[in-house]
């Protein structure tokens, strides 16, 4: 996003708190892939448990932000329908869904490979992006896709490298 939002010629802004703000969420995104990796290891643990208490997490952080005065007018009548069909979709699909199957298959791969995959969005979103919607990407934009997916790949592979010396979950 960094790079995406420079323009062309222009010299590299200063980092903000908006990209503070995109670390901090790709730092708790790999938290909870490795948290939920630890809870799906256990056979005592059932999939749909884990991702309700996603869900429940997800809740306590976000009805909070409902009071904030950008929110307020989405919390009329009007504004609640109509986001109710985008929320559904993104709750009942997107989130549940997608978290339980997470949580279902983080049982039987390693965090490493669940992150690898999950990292993959952005090469999905640029290929299925082109595919159906006929979008082209400028070369900055490839670039920071091929950063992502290179350092994707990379904390994989040291990941991968770590649970091989210490051999935890195999």
């Amino acid at each position: 996003l960094w790079l995406d939002n420079t323009p062309s010629g222009a010299a590299l802004p200063h980092i903000g708190a908006g990209e503070t703000m995109l670390l901090a969420c790709a730092a708790c995104f790999a938290l909870r892939i490795r948290v939920v990796g630890r809870f799906a290891a256990s056979a005592a643990s059932d999939p749909v448990a884990v991702a309700l208490a996603q869900f429940l997490a997800g809740a306590a952080v976000a009805v909070p932000c409902l009071a904030l005065p950008s929110e307020r007018a989405m919390l009329a009548t009007a504004g609640l329908c109509a986001a109710l069909p985008g929320a559904l979709y993104c709750g009942l699909l997107s989130s549940c869904l997608g978290y339980s199957l997470q949580a279902a298959a983080q049982r039987h791969v390693p965090p490493a490979f669940t992150a690898l995959m999950l990292g993959l969005e952005c090469v999905f979103v640029l290929v299925f992006g082109r595919l159906f919607l006929g979008e082209t990407e400028t070369p900055r934009q490839l670039l920071g896709c091929s950063l992502v997916l290179a350092a994707v790949v990379a904390g994989a592979l040291v990941s991968q490298k770590s649970a091989r010396q210490t051999p935890e979950r195999q």
